[in-house]
C-alpha cells in the first residue's frame, strides 16, 4: 500500500478504487453510492453525483452574492437611519 494523501489509502494495483484510511469519517458520497457486487462503483452514478455537486455549488454561490446584497443593503439603511436620528431636531431636544 502506498501512504495516505488526504485520508485516504491508496492502493498499489492500477483499477482500484481508494480505501478510507482506518478511522477517516466517511462523508456522505459514501452513503449514497452503493457499489456494485463486483466491487467497483458505478461511473454513471459518479457523473451524475458530479454534475449535480457543480449545480449545488453554482446555487451556493448565488446565494452568497444575494446575502452580501442584502448584508449591504441593510448597512447602507442603517447608516442612513443613524445620520437621521443624528440630525433630527427630537434627537437635539432630548439631549
Amino acid at each position: 500500500m502506498r501512504p495516505c494523501v488526504d485520508g485516504l489509502r491508496l492502493p498499489g494495483g492500477a483499477g482500484f478504487r481508494a480505501e478510507p484510511s482506518p478511522g477517516a469519517v466517511r462523508g456522505p458520497e459514501d452513503r449514497m453510492m452503493p457499489r456494485r457486487p463486483d466491487g467497483h462503483s458505478d461511473p454513471a452514478a459518479g457523473v451524475s453525483l458530479a454534475a449535480e455537486a457543480a449545480l449545488l455549488e453554482g446555487r451556493l454561490r448565488m446565494l452568497r452574492e444575494a446575502i452580501d446584497t442584502v448584508d449591504a443593503r441593510i448597512e447602507a439603511i442603517s447608516d442612513a437611519l443613524r445620520q437621521l436620528r443624528s440630525t433630527s431636531p427630537a434627537s437635539s431636544e432630548a439631549a
